[in-house]
């Protein structure tokens, strides 16, 4: 059985490990629109860094691959942050 300290220990590795999963998958998310569309906006930036979905994260690194434009993909990032 585990002690109160040892299951806090616990859940503050599983939010740190769920933390960097988002940092990690917002920071991919910029290098990808950058190789394939060019230059991001500080703005869009900002908006991917607010949004906090592990799964809305990995969608929208799945649809940099597929959208013909920048617009197009700020469009996306503007409905994720919707339903955030």
């Amino acid at each position: 059985m585990n002690t109160l300290a040892e299951e806090w220990k616990q859940e503050g590795r599983e939010e740190g490990e769920q933390i960097g999963a988002v940092k990690n998958s917002q920071e991919m998310i910029i290098a990808a629109f950058q190789n394939r569309l060019g230059v991001l906006k500080p703005k869009l930036a900002e908006k991917i860094h607010k949004i906090q979905s592990i799964e809305t994260l990995h969608s929208l690194f799945n649809q940099i691959f597929v959208v013909n434009d920048k617009k197009e993909f700020e469009k996306l990032v503007d409905e994720a942050l919707e339903e955030e």
